[in-house]
């Protein structure tokens, strides 16, 4: 009941759900049939199946929020508290102010969320009842998570390692040959879920764009290069026109999408660059660190401070929700009826952004804690299933984000869906009943 009240009010408060530019594009391709591996196409491909029935946003705004909102209720219902306090979880985890502004949007970072969160569901249901269709299902939801985002699959592995201790019916680190097995078998799932997460860029009506990961490097070459004060990019992905000057005034240290807009940087996406080309620029972006440290170490630095809240007021308030429906050119014009309340719930969200709640290094303080008790807890024998999943769950959100330290390409909030969930999941998993007696020690 908490969980279906939890969906009703997000359907009555939020729908239609906000489309970004990324969003809008994804539903372009969608009606369209024609789809392109800059973001995931799997999203494009069932918005435009779901299209078909509800036009624009709403219908697989729908569709998240009840993902969302019944995997938060299942979990809820396997720890064992009493029902007031399984209530008080799910609407805390539910309508905690940043991710209740996230499920505003229609943004695949969402789905990431609700697919992984379903995951840990059915990882937590299989310790009560050992089945393979759960486990199933528990490989099944991280394969469609890591489908919608391409940088997923890292935030996956300590969820895939739990499902092999599982399969293994081993404990979470066990010594020896099981130790090995254990490895392996996590190693063969992880590849098995990369390889069936990008399936759908296979599809014959997508389009291949080789290094899409293009835009990051080129974003640190500009930040490197205006510090250092020389242009340091490889031949062929700038314009001979391209000066420091015009480069400074387009370059903000929070994003790096502003810097493209001088029309000289050229990334994989809209120009054609060959195999060679793009190990060059590879080989380039990886000795940044090492040719150009201290630089290099100071624009990384300063993206962390932005992204995980160190510096809120610095972070713009656009970074964190963007509660617009963008009009792409060839979209179709909808007529929306958001409730009235919409707008004032959006504001006060958003005016919480530079509050400790959307400080993303609490929660990986967190998780890091969680992380710490749930292994001591699993290192002590016999130890308790409940704690290898509690600290998979943690793990997997210090894995999703500690990457972006190094990878991500603008400090936006969303990026952080998953790690703030798993960071307010994996606590409460240390009191989920059941599952003791049927795990036999490796």
């Amino acid at each position: 009941m908490a969980g279906a009240g939890g969906l009703l009010l997000s359907l009555w408060l939020l729908q239609p759900g906000y489309m970004s530019f990324d969003s809008a594009s994804q539903w372009q391709q969608g009606r369209l049939g024609r789809y392109d591996d800059v973001n995931p196409p799997v999203m494009a491909m069932l918005w435009g199946v779901v299209d078909r029935v509800v036009p624009g946003p709403l219908g697989m705004f729908v569709l998240q929020e009840v993902l969302f909102w019944t995997a938060l209720a299942g979990i809820a219902s396997g720890v064992a508290w009493r029902p007031r306090w399984q209530v008080l979880l799910v609407l805390g985890w539910g309508l905690w102010p940043p991710l209740f502004g996230l499920l505003a949007h229609v943004w695949k970072d969402v789905w990431t969320m609700a697919l992984f969160a379903l995951a840990v569901w059915a990882l937590q249901a299989e310790l009560r009842r050992p089945s393979r269709l759960l486990r199933g299902a528990a490989l099944l939801a991280l394969l469609l998570g890591c489908a919608f985002r391409h940088n997923a699959i890292s935030g996956a592995l300590p969820l895939v390692a739990w499902w092999a201790a599982r399969t293994l019916r081993a404990h979470v680190l066990p010594a020896g040959r099981a130790g090995w097995r254990l490895l392996g078998l996590t190693l063969a799932a992880g590849v098995l879920v990369q390889l069936g997460a990008g399936l759908p860029s296979r599809h014959p009506a997508a389009r291949r764009v080789g290094a899409v990961w293009s835009p990051v490097p080129l974003w640190d070459m500009a930040a490197v290069s205006l510090r250092e004060g020389r242009l340091l990019f490889p031949p062929g992905f700038t314009t001979p026109e391209l000066t420091l000057d015009e480069l400074r005034g387009h370059f903000t240290e929070y994003s790096g999408t502003t810097s493209f807009q001088t029309g000289h940087l050229r990334t994989t996406f809209y120009w054609p660059h060959s195999a060679q080309d793009e190990r060059r620029l590879l080989m380039a972006w990886l000795r940044l660190p090492v040719d150009h440290g201290r630089a290099w170490a100071a624009h990384r630095l300063r993206l962390s401070a932005l992204l995980f809240g160190w510096d809120r007021a610095g972070r713009p308030d656009f970074l964190v929700f963007s509660p617009i429906r963008y009009e792409l050119a060839g979209n179709p014009q909808l007529r929306y009826r958001p409730s009235r309340a919409q707008p004032y719930v959006m504001g006060r969200l958003t005016g919480l952004a530079g509050t400790p709640l959307f400080a993303g290094w609490l929660y990986l303080l967190l998780a890091f804690v969680t992380a710490f008790v749930a292994g001591r807890i699993a290192a002590r024998p016999p130890s308790p299933p409940r704690a290898g999943l509690a600290l998979a769950v943690a793990l997997s959100c210090l894995a999703y984000a500690l990457p972006l330290v190094l990878v991500a390409a603008s400090a936006e909030f969303r990026f952080l869906g998953w790690p703030v969930l798993a960071a307010l999941l994996a606590p409460p998993l240390l009191a989920t009943s059941g599952g003791e007696s049927r795990t036999v020690r490796a």
